[in-house]
Parts: structure tokens; sequence; C-alpha cells
């Protein structure tokens, strides 16, 4: 008798937390359990990186209504014509995704479907027209307040369609109302084992190299690249602030791009309006135009202290070289990094958030940001740079909540006695 086969569904284009978190989780159950696993990707560039798992099936998958699906949870907000054209023209065309989606899946007849993103909603409505029993995992938090009507329909959608529902964190378990059905569990993302191991000798003195980051430079790591939510605006102007001192940016992941043409009226006005509204409070974050402001910063900044390494797999080496790292989250949701970084016994500083207060003890393991600004980031940044040894003291705090909370076999084990429940029900 063959193995139970778990299919999984990816949604992105990219490396990053999403795809790296089931990785590590396949990788820890193909020494803990006897599944047979696949994954099927939405955007065959992510391929590759699957593959890189011993054992693990890998193929491509139809497209499916993310643009929908991204609306239904707050991530793709603002309207234009042409957004609102794609998202009329991808809900009539729901239909014919869930007939596509339903063959692969009766194609494939996998034991259990588990989709890797809130935003696979057409996914999980063929899954359950073909009977299979779903697991959904819930990486991104709704950006929606408490009473929205679209959060509440989709929270509800989501709590009533699967048999299972995992949260990364507590807001992500918050914003589902958890609480309303014991079908829904909060199991951490989970590091891959290498982190917790010694490191390489000499791995911070080569990167640096490599990077042509001198030895004395104060290094500042960011993993978010150009994304809006990930604050990059703010990180890359606090270089700014220092004009005097040796200190250097890391920016992995997409990086921003200078801008070759000369940005518009149009453009330049509204990116005038939307520093207005956020400093009056009347707009939580930066987004609109957000290449060309991140290209307008960086003819501002000094090119001499920032490095794009760009979208890196490996990302120890880049923390191994850092001195602290930073998460200026704009969007409050769960942020590996922060893991990633205390692994390896590096000091965090983030952006004060719901989420991030689950995470970091503000002066413990880690410095909460309380304004979303560059000047209170770059303030910040000049306490830690003055204070090695307590910088030293939130690395090494933070270690050990990630052995607690990021562990591969406990939450690898959780992750199983979930399928073995649904396999027996």
């Amino acid at each position: 008798m063959d193995s139970p086969k778990i299919l999984y569904i990816h949604h992105g284009s990219v490396p990053g937390g999403a795809p790296t978190s089931l990785r590590n989780l396949l990788r820890g159950l193909r020494t803990q359990a006897g599944f047979r696993l696949k994954v099927l990707c939405i955007y065959d560039s992510m391929i590759p990186f699957f593959r890189e798992v011993e054992g693990v099936d890998v193929g491509s998958y139809c497209q499916t209504s993310v643009i929908a699906g991204r609306i239904f949870i707050g991530w793709s907000r603002g309207w234009s014509l042409r957004r609102l054209k794609l998202f009329l023209k991808e809900l009539r065309a729901v239909p014919g995704f869930i007939q596509r989606e339903m063959a692969i899946l009766q194609a494939e007849q996998p034991d259990i479907v588990h989709l890797n993103s809130a935003i696979l909603w057409t996914t999980a409505i063929a899954a359950k027209r073909c009977g299979i029993p779903l697991v959904w995992h819930i990486r991104e938090v709704s950006t929606f307040g408490k009473h929205h009507l679209l959060r509440l329909v989709y929270t509800w959608f989501i709590r009533k369609i699967a048999d299972a529902v995992i949260c990364i964190g507590p807001e992500e378990y918050e914003k589902i109302e958890g609480w309303r059905s014991d079908k829904i569990i909060l199991i951490r993302n989970s590091l891959d084992e290498s982190y917790l191991s010694d490191p390489e000798p000499d791995t911070r003195e080569q990167t640096r190299e490599q990077l042509g980051i001198t030895p004395e430079s104060f290094c500042l790591l960011s993993l978010g690249g150009n994304s809006f939510r990930k604050g990059a605006y703010q990180i890359l102007e606090v270089i700014k602030f220092f004009p005097q001192v040796d200190i250097t940016l890391v920016m992995a992941g997409i990086p921003p791009q200078p801008y070759t043409d000369k940005i518009s009226l149009t453009k330049r006005v509204a990116l005038r309006l939307e520093n207005f509204m956020v400093k009056l409070g009347m707009k939580s974050y930066y987004s609109w135009y957000y290449p060309e402001r991140l290209a307008q910063s960086l003819q501002r900044s000094d090119s001499m202290k920032i490095r794009c390494p760009g979208i890196v797999d490996d990302v120890k080496p880049l923390i191994h070289a850092c001195d602290v790292l930073l998460f200026a989250d704009t969007t409050s949701h769960s942020g590996r990094p922060v893991y990633e970084a205390w692994a390896l016994k590096k000091p965090v500083i983030a952006f004060d958030s719901k989420a991030m207060r689950h995470d970091i003890e503000d002066g413990i393991d880690g410095l909460l940001v309380k304004e979303k600004t560059s000047e209170a980031l770059a303030s910040a940044i000049r306490y830690a740079q003055e204070h090695p040894p307590e910088l030293q003291q939130m690395g090494e705090a933070g270690y050990c909540k990630t052995v607690e909370r990021f562990s591969l076999r406990q939450n690898t084990q959780k992750v199983c006695d979930i399928y073995q429940t649904l396999l027996c029900g």
C-alpha cells in the first residue's frame, strides 16, 4: 500500500519567507514521516527552489485567482482603472480556474491538499469539490480592521471550508478568530537546523570581503528587498543620518532600482501628497509609486554605503556579516528574519507592531521603534552602535527564544499530527 500523498500548492514567484518555511517543513517531513510529498508551483520560477529537497516531487500548477485573493486579505489596496479591469477579468475567469484546478487535483489523487498561502481561495474550493481533505496555511495577516466586512466574510470562508488551518503567529491566529474552532492551530515557522550549528570559520570576514565592507564598518542588514511592507524606503533613508559614520547597509532581496527616466509631474505630485498624508497620520505607510520613491531615495543616498546582493537563497552568511538586523514592517506580520537573526545570535531592531510585540521584548532581545520613521530608526541604530555589550546580550536572549519556538522537529511533528488526524477521520 502506498504511503499517503500530501500535495502542496505554492503561490509565489520569488524566494522569501513563505517558500523557505515550506521547504523547511518538507525537509522535516522527509526525515520524520512516511508521506509522499509533492509541490505544485503556480510560477515555474520556483520549481528549482523546491527541487533542492531530496525525495520531493515538484511540478507546475495552473493560474489561479491570486489578484482577488490578495484583495480579500487587504494585501492589494487602492484602486486604479487597470487594477479594476484585472480584478473583474479574473472574477469572470473563476469558474474556469476551478475546473482546471479540479482536473489537476483529480489527476494527482492526493490524500491531503496543503495550501501555502491565504490567497489561494479558488484552490480551496477545487479541493473541497473533489472531496479532498484541505489544510490551509495562513502566512499573511489581513490588513483590514477587526470589523471590516471583507475580513469577516473571508475569515469565515477559510474557517468553513478548511479541514485544518495553520496560523504562523499569534496575530494571524487572532485575525482569523482561531478561538472559534479547534481545527485552527498556531504552529510557528521552522528554521533549518543549520542555523543552530556553528558557522564556518571566518564566515563573517569572508562575506564582508565579498561585499566590499570593511571590518570596522557597522553593518545593517535588511532581508526585505524593495517591499513597502518591509519598510524599504525608511531603511534606505537611514543612511543620510550617518554622513560621517562608517556604516554599511545591506539590502538583500529584489533590489531598489535607479530611475533612468525623469519621473513624471503626476508621480512627483502624488509622492509629495503621500508625504503630506503620512506626516499628518492620514496614511499609515508609503506605498504609492514605490519604485519611484526608492529611486529618489537612492539618488539622495551615499551609494558607497549601500550593498544590494539581490535575491539570496542562503542568508546565513549575510546575517553572520552584519551587526544588527533591521525589520521595518509597515504592515504588522510575523517576521521570519527576526528569528533567523536570533538563531545566529544577532540583535534585531524592528518597527513596533502588534506582531513584533508577540516576538520582541523591547530592550531584552531587541529594540522596538515606536515611530515608523527613518529618524526614529536611525536613533535606535545609533543607540545600538554605542552599546555593543547590550547588543550582544540581546542577540543571545533572542537565540534562546528561537530554540524554544522554531524547532524544526517539534513543529514538523505538530503538522504530522494534523495530517494523521485527517487521514484517520
